[in-house]
Order: C-alpha cells, then sequence, then structure tokens
C-alpha cells in the first residue's frame, strides 16, 4: 500500500510478484482472492518465481485458475538460469525451459516470461570473470519465445552477493545491449533494495539500495545506463526480433 501510494504520484507502474518464500509461508491462494488487474498501477503480476520441473504441472493449473477468475490479469513467471543446481529440473535444462514454454506460456492469454541469469563474478582469488553460458541462455528463451509468440523480459545483475561482484555502468550496458541483441522488450533489476532477511546477502551483499537504506555505486551505474537506453527505446520497439547475427 505505501508503495502504491508513492506511485500514485509518478507516472509508474509496477510488477507484483510473490516472493517464493511468501507462497510456502503462507499459501498462494491468499493473493488470488483479488484481482491486481483493478489498479491502475500494478501492471502485471508474477506467479512464480524459479519454478522446479515437479512443479510446471501446479505452475500451470493455478495460471489458468487465475486467468478464469480474472481475464484481464497480466500473469508471468520468472524461470531460472542455465546455471542452476541439476537437482531442481529434470532431464536438461533445455528440456525444462521447452516443457515450460509448451505447457504453460503457448497456452495463457497474455504471453510473458522472463529469467535471470547474473553473469558478473569475482573469484576468490581476484580475478574478474564473466559467466560463458549467459549469450546461450538469452538465446534458448529468444528463439522459444519467438515460437511461441512470447513477450520475453530479463532479470539483470544490480546487486553483489557470493561470488557475484559489484557491478559498474559498462556491465550495465553490456547487458542491456546483449538483452536488446535478443529481443528482450523489458528489464528487471535485481536488486534494487538490498532483501535484508535473504541470507545470500547476510555477508555484505547490496542491492542498489544498500543496507544503510542509501543508494550504493549500482544505483548510479543503472541509473546513467538506463538513460542512455532511453535515447533509443521508441524505435527499437518498433522492431520484433527476428535472430540474432554473430561474428
Amino acid at each position: 500500500e505505501k508503495v502504491i501510494e508513492v506511485l500514485e504520484e509518478t507516472p509508474l507502474t509496477i510488477r507484483y510478484q510473490l516472493w517464493k518464500g511468501w507462497q510456502e509461508k503462507y499459501g498462494i491462494e491468499r493473493a488470488l482472492n483479488y484481482d491486481f488487474s483493478k489498479h491502475p498501477k500494478i501492471d502485471r503480476m508474477s506467479l512464480f518465481d524459479e519454478p522446479t520441473t515437479p512443479e510446471i504441472d501446479r505452475v500451470k493449473n493455478i495460471i489458468f485458475s487465475v486467468q478464469d477468475k480474472f481475464p484481464n490479469m497480466i500473469l508471468t513467471s520468472n524461470l531460472y538460469p542455465c546455471y542452476v543446481s541439476e537437482s531442481v529440473i529434470e532431464s536438461t535444462y533445455e528440456e525444462h525451459v521447452k516443457k515450460f514454454f509448451e505447457d504453460v506460456v503457448s497456452k495463457q492469454k497474455y504471453r510473458y516470461v522472463s529469467c535471470d541469469y547474473y553473469p558478473f563474478m569475482q573469484l576468490k582469488d581476484g580475478r574478474k570473470v564473466m559467466m560463458d553460458t549467459w549469450a546461450y541462455n538469452y538465446f534458448l528463451f529468444a528463439k522459444l519465445a519467438k515460437k511461441h509468440d512470447a513477450t520475453l523480459e530479463w532479470c539483470i545483475q544490480t546487486c553483489n552477493y557470493d561470488l557475484h561482484r559489484v557491478v559498474d555502468e559498462q556491465d550495465m550496458l553490456l547487458q542491456i545491449y546483449l538483452s536488446l541483441a535478443f529481443g528482450v522488450v523489458g528489464l528487471l533489476c535485481f536488486t534494487y533494495a538490498t532483501p535484508l532477511l535473504n541470507p545470500d546477502f547476510q555477508d555484505g551483499g547490496e542491492g542498489m539500495i544498500g543496507n544503510n537504506f542509501q543508494p550504493t555505486s549500482m544505483y548510479y551505474a543503472t541509473q546513467s545506463a538506463i538513460k542512455e537506453l532511453r535515447k533509443i527505446e521508441k524505435v527499437y520497439m518498433d522492431f520484433k526480433w527476428d535472430g540474432t547475427k554473430t561474428f
């Protein structure tokens, strides 16, 4: 309610996401008794974050139930990146993602899907590296989104935790332009405020807003990169992704 109150004074809207821990504690059904599509400041609802393969059937049934109850509500889900532990997927990662697109996304009234991939690392010996499956993950989602006529969004790294390092403006621009190269039309920043209750952030990790509730360097790096993106946003959105040329 406080967030929406602040948003009333701006042209911004939000994507309402049900955090997995909240779902496990209270049950997702509590959130399904209100039609969020009636609120002009909530443009969509993210019901599931990183479902495992065995959870896909449950996700499908709940999403279809919500669609029947609130046909104008835009629903979306966020999937694991390809470096996820094999314990949460059955068979291969590609088959896991294909199953979600075929069983869930392709049957939704509004077809939105996203993935979170945080590529920038700093190893314990101090070396800064970038994960080498990053472009593959984009390509897999891009071709499936095209096949199923879905809107592709992407969660980009705006935080540091564990081995994930602090990102600067060049890192942000690389994430943005690689996203555009694969037809992404919506970017989600993980994370804006530092999730104080998340165990991954207990050892000094921060988001765009730090533990002291003040902007970090990642806030200003993201702000600057987004300003550059705004310059081409209207032209880019007039195009539809067909493929990515590699050199």
